[in-house]
């Protein structure tokens, strides 16, 4: 009697613990019973629940109303072979509800033996994962749209983790999927090596990357790439890095690379092309200075200055400065704005004369300064000058102008004083021609001796007057 009543007790307390344990899985999971055949024999309220069917609309159905078009062909063959072998079959299953509703449940299907241990039935319990499933939904289909943004974009994007291994890369970075795929959790000098590429060129960019990261701050640099099989061939890539922090730790490095080799080679041409023109210009025989609209200069070529450091310096510098600079006076700079602003107004060029003296030689300098104004949309865009210096034309011109006095005083000279005593004796000669008596003779003799004494004095004074032209000729011209 004991032992039955110790006996009943535990079956009470057992059976307690069972309803117990039924009342926790009824309320927290989603329950289902079959029979060998797929018929539904018992539901739970959570599993009306999340399939919007009322209990009764589904008892006796075969399960298969609940199979969706969304899993795999082969999935519920698979499933239903390894329960009929009994075989407990765990994993997510998208069911369909009524109306179509998708559901998702994270099941375990039990294969459940009666008494002489023949498969009898099959207990399906699960956890309602549809939020979970939707989230994770939402989140791929972000990833995808985030995928395919930056699959599109017209660059390259790489992202590296903490450990300067990639997690991320676009395509069009590396077209090729498995390569892509292989190269995650890979690093730089993996790639490197995978590509036959000299590990200077991951030695460099890791250089960069530790820059970047010990600056926490975006930093840029220029890929040069070549192909093994086409050396001569260089590709251009511009990088941008920059390193990611959370709580002051390196999370990720993201890069951004863009193909500039065209750009590069344009570059190229265009410096090619400057340093043609810009050697033309340098060695033209005349000064070329170009001002902006603010009168400063842009451009100023080697006949203008020959020493480089103050060619440079010159650069967005006014010609008021440049005065100061020389030390040269004030004026001068105020002469040429002046002009400046005449030629702007005008829209003409214009020209002027300026004398200044050249310390280092210590002679006057005469230069044509010439300034054309440029416009582009009727807008004021540049100033051109340029210069002759006509030094030695204007000295040249004076010679001239010397040589021309010289000439007129010595016919005047000639007209006026050496002429006349040379008539008077042809005119005393013709009296040879006579006879004459030596009264007279002894005055032709003095007649003679004057002309003579007179045109030997005009002589001196004639040489004496060369001399003196010739010594002034040959001095400093005058400034004036």
């Amino acid at each position: 009697v004991i032992a039955n009543k110790k006996l009943g007790e535990l079956l009470k307390i057992n059976s307690k613990e069972l309803l117990a344990y039924k009342r926790a899985i009824d309320e927290s999971m989603i329950l289902c019973v079959i029979d060998k055949e797929g018929i539904i024999l018992d539901v739970n309220e959570p599993f009306c629940k999340v399939s919007n069917y009322h209990r009764e609309e589904i008892i006796g159905k075969n399960h298969k109303i609940f199979n969706s078009d969304e899993m795999a062909k082969d999935f519920y063959v698979e499933q239903w072979r390894t329960i009929s072998e009994g075989n407990i079959w765990r994993g997510d299953v998208i069911n369909k509800g009524k109306n179509n509703t998708g559901f998702y449940i994270d099941t375990v299907i039990i294969p459940m033996f009666d008494d002489n241990h023949k498969l009898e039935k099959f207990l399906s319990l699960g956890l309602d994962i549809t939020e979970e499933y939707n989230a994770q939904e939402k989140l791929n289909a972000q990833r995808k749209f985030y995928e395919q943004v930056f699959d599109n974009l017209p660059m390259e994007v790489i992202v590296y983790d903490k450990d300067l291994k990639y997690i991320y890369i676009n395509r069009q970075a590396i077209i090729d999927d498995e390569l892509r795929a292989w190269l995650i959790g890979k690093t730089d000098f993996d790639y490197c090596r995978y590509r036959n590429r000299t590990m200077e060129l991951a030695e460099r960019r890791l250089e960069f990357f530790n820059a970047a990261i010990e600056q926490k701050k975006e930093v840029n640099f220029l890929d040069v790439l070549t192909e093994p099989d086409s050396p001569d061939k260089k590709k251009y890539i511009l990088r941008k890095t920059f390193p990611y922090f959370e709580d002051d730790k390196l999370k990720y490095m993201i890069g951004f690379s863009t193909y500039v080799t065209d750009l590069v080679e344009a570059q190229e041409q265009l410096t090619n092309q400057r340093n043609f023109y810009q050697l033309v210009l340098d060695n033209a025989p005349i000064e070329l200075v170009i001002l902006d609209n603010d009168f400063k200069f842009v451009y100023v070529n080697k006949q203008s200055i020959k020493d480089d450091k103050t060619r440079e310096w010159l650069i967005g510098k006014t010609d008021f400065e440049y005065c100061v600079f020389r030390k040269k006076n004030i004026e001068l700079a105020e002469n040429r704005k002046k002009n400046y602003l005449q030629a702007v107004k005008e829209k003409r060029t214009i020209s002027f004369m300026e004398n200044f003296e050249d310390n280092n030689v210590k002679k006057n300098i005469h230069m044509m300064r010439n300034l054309f104004p440029y416009f582009e949309n009727d807008k004021l865009k540049y100033v051109i000058g340029f210069s002759t210096n006509v030094t030695e034309m204007i000295e040249a011109e004076k010679l001239k102008d010397n040589y021309i006095k010289t000439i007129e005083d010595l016919v005047f000279m000639n007209a006026h004083k050496i002429r006349r005593p040379v008539a008077s004796i042809i005119g005393l000669m013709n009296v040879f021609d006579k006879n004459i008596t030596h009264d007279d003779f002894a005055k032709l003799k003095e007649y003679l001796t004057k002309a003579a004494k007179e045109l030997d004095s005009v002589t001196k004074e004639a040489n004496d007057y060369i001399n003196q032209r010739h010594i002034q000729i040959n001095q400093k011209p005058d400034s004036n």
